[in-house]
């Protein structure tokens, strides 16, 4: 008799059948970003300037050529037993008048677009996306600059979600497009990595640091021909060490500084604050289903309303408790 009494109160009835459909619906739900596996999803968001597409062809080309790129940086970091995975949120014309750049430096073009990146953070073309680092993408004309800049991020700037400092610049043509770490190499600098020791250049860790071993470098030496996983001590090849415990263990930094940046943005937002000069062309959003309205919840919300309506026909939309909104990553 007790238990055919719930039927009496229907709030308490809704509740517990809410509580216990939730969990079962949506129990594939994990990890900080909501993503359905263990690894960490981050969005890049490309911008290319007029120059680079009629050097390339056609967009459809461009986006072959990105594709690859995307697809490299998964596999070295998979390789390397690093839980993230990258995805092209979306394919963007350059939205400022800088066509002077393609005849500049990639270091040049990079220490140029900081106001620029600085606009698109704060009109939300990031969170448009979900993107969360952005880069320029390039056509290089001479042999002797850089395939890429990037700046080298430290912790503290990873988790501030004020302004940005995850972005950089990627070139093709003239060899560049050829080198399949190329972007890997620029994101492992947003990820606070440098080069190789006896490089000037510094890290933002102490493990920040890649090496040479068994005849070839790994992914942040500066040096060719390269393997495709990233420093670490625990890798052995014949017998030598790619890296080094306590100042060269890129697998180690990234695993911890890759959830930061995968938290940087998060889901494509719903916003419409966005100006239309900054608005996306064939976006393509993330596919987990990170920061979307997560089904398991939604769907027992709303058989938790049908039972409420159907048991309280007179209630008044007042008495319906807030359940809260869809998670979404800040």
């Amino acid at each position: 008799m007790r238990l055919l009494n719930l039927f009496h109160y229907p709030y308490i009835y809704a509740f517990l059948l809410f509580m216990l459909m939730a969990p079962a619906v949506g129990q594939t739900i994990s990890g900080t970003n909501g993503s359905t596996s263990d690894s960490d999803e981050i969005g890049i968001l490309f911008y290319y300037l007029p120059e680079t597409l009629a050097q390339v062809g056609s967009l459809e080309q461009l986006h072959l050529a990105l594709d690859k790129q995307i697809a490299q940086v998964n596999h070295i970091f998979s390789n390397s037993d690093i839980p993230a995975h990258f995805v092209l949120s979306a394919v963007e014309p350059w939205p400022f008048l800088n066509e002077e750049w393609s005849l500049l430096s990639a270091r040049t073009i990079y220490r140029t677009m900081k106001p620029y990146v600085n606009q698109l953070w704060s009109a939300g073309a990031f969170h448009q996306v979900g993107a969360d680092a952005l880069f320029l993408v390039d056509y290089r004309y001479r042999e002797d600059t850089h395939c890429g800049w990037a700046s080298i991020d430290t912790e503290a700037g990873l988790r501030n979600k004020h302004v940005t400092r995850s972005y950089g610049v990627v070139r093709l043509g003239k060899g560049c497009g050829t080198h399949a770490s190329m972007l890997a190499h620029e994101i492992g600098h947003l990820l606070g990595a440098a080069h190789g020791h006896e490089h000037a250049l510094e890290a933002s860790s102490y493990l920040g640091y890649g090496v040479r071993c068994a005849g070839k470098a790994t992914l942040m030496h500066t040096s060719f021909p390269k393997h495709d996983f990233v420093s670490s001590p625990d890798i052995l090849l014949d017998g030598e060490a790619c890296g080094y415990q306590d100042t060269a263990d890129n697998r180690q930094l990234f695993i911890e500084r890759a959830p930061l940046l995968a938290n940087k943005v998060g889901a494509p937002s719903s916003s419409s604050s966005t100006s239309e000069s900054y608005s996306t062309q064939e976006a393509s959003q993330k596919s987990s289903g990170a920061g979307h309205p997560q089904g398991g919840s939604v769907n027992a919300l709303l058989l938790t309303l049908l039972l409420l309506m159907h048991g309280l026909p007179h209630c008044r939309m007042t008495c319906l408790v807030d359940t809260g909104t869809p998670h979404r990553h800040p």
